[in-house]
């Protein structure tokens, strides 16, 4: 699991995950959910966890859909609430991606 807290604000770095949500934040830019720890069964990739929330420009969010892989490289913004319908509040680590790629 990866050990992301608010002191990481402004720091740079490289995530790898599978896209398992895109939205519009409040800002009215592109933000996905991306999930950036394979889980492994059987020697296969069963599932991804721990999420980070990634605010991208809408030039790299029309290349992504939800499921796909993405590689991506920018800055941490600290962490992000996400309100849940249902159970407690997630928080997240907050990325901007400057580049993405698959």
């Amino acid at each position: 699991y990866y050990d992301i807290d608010a002191s990481y604000e402004g720091e740079y770095a490289y995530f790898y995950g599978k896209v398992m949500s895109i939205s519009t934040n409040n800002n009215g830019r592109i933000a996905l959910v991306v999930n950036v720890s394979p889980q492994y069964l059987f020697g296969s990739i069963a599932y991804w966890s721990n999420s980070v929330y990634v605010d991208v420009d809408d030039e790299v969010a029309a290349f992504y859909d939800q499921g796909d892989l993405i590689q991506m490289w920018g800055q941490i913004n600290g962490m992000v609430v996400n309100e849940q319908v249902f159970g407690d509040d997630k928080t997240y680590p907050s990325f901007y991606c400057k580049y993405a790629s698959e």
